[in-house]
């Protein structure tokens, strides 16, 4: 699943999982704070992105006066996607990939 999204200052996802899903989170511009069970709080900024694993409890916040845009990726088991190294890759770079 792969889609960009706009979050605007406020904007605040529930806590989920994804099952069986890997999340990588690229943000583009601006900066999100994401809150992950077993990692803590991490603030990524443009270019920089953050690795979510499967069935782990996570939540994402745009805690900024301004909009942000990211673009998140969650891949499962078997499922192949061109961009997958590419955000793996920024993912690794980063330090959140495992």
């Amino acid at each position: 699943m792969i889609f960009a999204s706009t979050w605007q200052p406020g904007f605040r996802l529930p806590l989920h999982t994804h099952p069986n899903g890997h999340e990588i989170t690229y943000v583009v511009e601006g900066e999100q704070t994401f809150e992950i069970d077993g990692v803590g709080t991490k603030v990524v900024k443009a270019g920089e992105a953050i690795y979510t694993p499967p069935n782990t409890p996570h939540f994402g916040r745009n805690a900024t006066g301004a909009p942000s845009w990211l673009d998140p990726e969650v891949l499962r088991r078997g499922e192949k996607h061109r961009r997958y190294s590419a955000l793996s890759l920024i993912a690794q770079i980063s330090g959140y990939a495992q």
